[in-house]
């Protein structure tokens, strides 16, 4: 009696299990969806062909008078607005105005307005206003406007006015106006403001205005840099990396111009926008001069050092010199700090100042180098009107000292 009732019970919780098998093999064996090969078909509308429907047709060749659609083509597809794939398309697309793909697409899309996968592609797009593929994207993508890949991108984007990548980027992207991805970036972004990173950038950035990454393991260049952490190499006038304090120094040299910069950057690599004056030359217009440098650091707290390398124009006699009147420094600085936020810095300098407005005596005490065959030319005045050949070069080691906060 024990027997039949195991029995009974096996058969009784086995059956549901077999019904839902068989339910499933019958739902599989409905799902296998029937084709009709069409070598060639012609359409005027969507979804009616010369071949009858075209929810069912593998089209080799598709003649779209204004628009038609397909299943799926394995060919070449030519619209006079559009032309639309329901399922997949491998081979060519060419469409007045739009391309259309359900699923995915091997090959090229090329329109007057805009080109769409709905999953993942692999090829070329090339649409007058844009590019959008759903998921995963191995492509070439030229989009007057945009391009977008929701997912995934390896390959190149060039966009009239913006790239975006939803997660993860391997290639390069150049725009207009921004270039994004929502997550890590390997590759390069060029764009003429702004480029993004949501994670991880390792390649390079170019920017007219900004660079952003969340962490940047490359080269950055723009005016403003930005990341969270950084181990790479930001070029620009301000570059913050949050975990890294932004400096300030204070320092006299030989010139005897005041200098104040604002240092910037990782704990490596720093970038310094400068404003100096000549306390003696507090006068209207002042002398004065404005410049900017990048540098690296070596060593550890309390003891370090750097090597800096300045470019300044010097402003005198007027507001605003618009003559060439330029010093370029190279710059070797030790320092010790002595608190979180005070450190004592000093060290060495060569130094070149070239111009079409003065000499340089006023700058320079003393010189290693300077081209003798300049002449001096005077008016009937006595005034210093300019220079033979025009350009005056002096060159000089110097040394500086100061503070920075």
């Amino acid at each position: 009696m024990r027997f039949v009732t195991t029995l009974l019970a096996l058969i009784f919780l086995t059956t549901p299990v077999a019904a839902l098998e068989a339910v499933e093999k019958d739902h599989a064996t409905e799902s296998v969806k029937a084709y009709r090969t069409v070598p060639v078909n012609i359409s005027f509308l969507p979804y009616e062909g010369w071949g009858g429907k075209n929810e069912d047709v593998i089209s080799w060749f598709a003649l779209n008078i204004l628009a038609g659609s397909t299943a799926k083509l394995h060919g070449f597809a030519v619209g006079g607005l559009a032309n639309i794939a329901t399922e997949e398309m491998k081979g060519v697309q060419i469409g007045g105005l739009a391309n259309v793909v359900g699923d995915n697409a091997w090959g090229g899309q090329i329109s007057g307005l805009a080109n769409v996968v709905g999953e993942d592609a692999s090829g070329v797009q090339v649409g007058g206003l844009a590019n959008v593929i759903g998921k995963s994207a191995r492509v070439i993508q030229f989009g007057g406007l945009a391009n977008i890949a929701g997912e995934s991108l390896t390959g190149m984007q060039t966009g009239g006015f913006a790239n975006i990548v939803g997660e993860q980027a391997h290639g390069i992207q150049t725009s207009a106006f921004a270039n994004v991805v929502g997550s890590h970036m390997r590759g390069i972004q060029i764009s003429g403001f702004a480029n993004v990173v949501g994670d991880t950038m390792q390649g390079l950035q170019i920017s007219g205005f900004a660079n952003v990454a969340n962490h940047s393991s490359g080269i950055q260049i723009a005016p403003f840099n930005a990341a969270g952490t950084s181990d790479g190499i930001p070029i620009g006038l301000y570059s913050r990396v949050m975990d890294t304090p932004v400096r300030t120094r204070v320092w006299t040299d030989e010139t005897r111009f005041v200098n104040f910069g604002l240092k910037s950057g990782n704990s490596r690599f720093h970038n310094t926008v400068i404003i100096a004056v000549q306390p003696e030359q507090f006068r209207d217009p002042a002398r004065w001069a404005l410049g900017a440098g990048v540098g690296f650091k070596m060593g550890y707290d309390p003891i370090f050092a750097d090597i800096s390398a300045y470019h300044m124009h010097i402003n005198e006699d007027e507001w605003w010199t618009t003559k060439t009147n330029s010093l370029s420094k190279l710059q070797a600085t030790v320092g010790f700090r002595i608190s979180p936020r005070l450190a004592l810095i000093g060290g060495l300098s060569w130094n070149v100042f070239v111009s079409t407005k003065t000499d340089g005596s006023d700058f320079a005490p003393w010189s290693a180098w300077r081209n003798k065959d300049v002449q001096v030319r005077i008016n009937e005045y006595g005034d210093i009107i300019g220079y033979v050949p025009g350009t005056f070069v002096r060159m000089w080691p110097g040394v500086h000292i100061g503070l920075e906060f």
